[in-house]
C-alpha cells in the first residue's frame, strides 16, 4: 500500500524507500521513548519527516502552506523531534 503511493510520487525504487522510512518511524520512535541513542533515532525521524514534506505538500497543486492542518502540522512536527533530540 505504501509502496504504491510512493510510486505514484514518483520515488524509485519505491518498495526498498517504504521498507526503509517504515523503519526509520518505528526502529527511532522506539529508541526516543527508551531514550537510547536518542539524537541518532531523531535524526532518522527528522528526515523521514523532511522528505515527505518535500515529496507530498510540495507537489500538490493546492495552497497546503496557509491550510491549517497542511504543510504547517507537518513543519511543526519536525522541531518537535529536534527538541526530543536536545538538539
Amino acid at each position: 500500500m505504501v509502496n504504491k503511493m510512493l510510486e505514484q510520487l514518483g520515488v524509485k525504487p519505491a518498495k526498498p524507500m517504504a521498507i526503509l522510512a517504515g523503519l526509520a518511524e518505528f526502529v527511532g520512535g522506539i529508541l526516543v521513548i527508551l531514550g537510547f541513542l536518542t539524537p541518532l533515532a531523531a535524526l532518522a525521524l527528522i528526515v523521514v519527516m523532511i522528505v515527505a514534506v518535500l515529496m507530498v505538500h510540495l507537489e500538490t497543486t493546492q495552497p497546503t502552506i496557509v491550510t491549517r492542518s497542511g504543510l504547517t502540522a507537518s513543519l511543526r512536527a519536525t522541531p518537535s523531534t529536534a527538541l526530543a533530540a536536545g538538539a
